[in-house]
């Protein structure tokens, strides 16, 4: 099977894609005290923004 990386640098890509499941590279940003519950929630709005960025500065 085949490794799909979305923007790949160096040291690790954004997202890869391996075998229908995608492992995201993001970190909390927006709130660094906050809890686990918070982290997470952030890091799936990041995700969930990611692909509407990426559409949006391939035009």
């Amino acid at each position: 099977m085949d490794i799909h990386r979305i923007n790949p640098t160096p040291r690790w890509s954004d997202i890869t894609v391996f075998n229908g499941m995608a492992h995201f590279v993001e970190v909390a940003e927006a709130d660094t005290r906050a809890d686990i519950t918070g982290q997470v929630e952030q890091i799936f709005e990041q995700a969930e923004e990611w692909p509407a960025t990426r559409h949006a500065s391939s035009r």
